[in-house]
């Protein structure tokens, strides 16, 4: 027996706890962020693997950015933006004014830690789901003969 687990179980717990380490961070989101995560299976049996993805500048926002000026906000971030001809152009986000985007480019991004919060509980909810999912699939297979029960697992 291997052990299947159900991919959109999981989806809507990546997804709740996606959405709670945004808020835990303080960042406002406006949705665009929380609604990107996808999860994705690739393979089965066992060689079954989850892929989560979601926007890439939620990192930059987890990291902060370093502004072409100072640094003051993100000091540690390996991210920030170099003085250039394109100035506050090279600066992502439509809906930022020409005023935003320019004190972004010039002062950067102030982090919000968000990425390690999310991983370590998702991590946490997955050992507690898979556990009690395994025990649920194990007693399922479960056969009595001769008075004793045998279980066979293959993970």
């Amino acid at each position: 027996m291997i052990l299947e687990l159900d991919s959109n179980k999981y989806k809507a717990l990546a997804d709740t706890l996606f959405r709670r380490a945004l808020d835990q961070s303080g960042l406002n989101d406006n949705g665009g962020l929380s609604n990107s995560l996808e999860v994705t299976k690739e393979g089965d049996g066992e060689g079954a693997v989850f892929i989560l993805s979601f926007n890439e500048y939620g990192i930059f926002l987890d990291q902060g950015v370093k502004g072409a000026r100072s640094s003051s906000k993100a000091p540690q971030s390996p991210f920030g933006y170099k003085p250039s001809n394109k100035g506050i152009f090279n600066v992502p986000g439509l809906a930022l004014s020409m005023k935003e985007r320019g004190a972004v480019y010039w002062y950067g991004i102030k982090p919000y830690p968000w990425v390690e919060n999310f991983l370590t509980s998702l991590g946490q909810a997955m050992d507690k789901e898979i556990g009690e999912e395994m025990v649920q699939n194990i007693t399922d297979n479960a056969f009595f003969k001769n008075g004793t029960v045998t279980l066979t697992a293959q993970l």
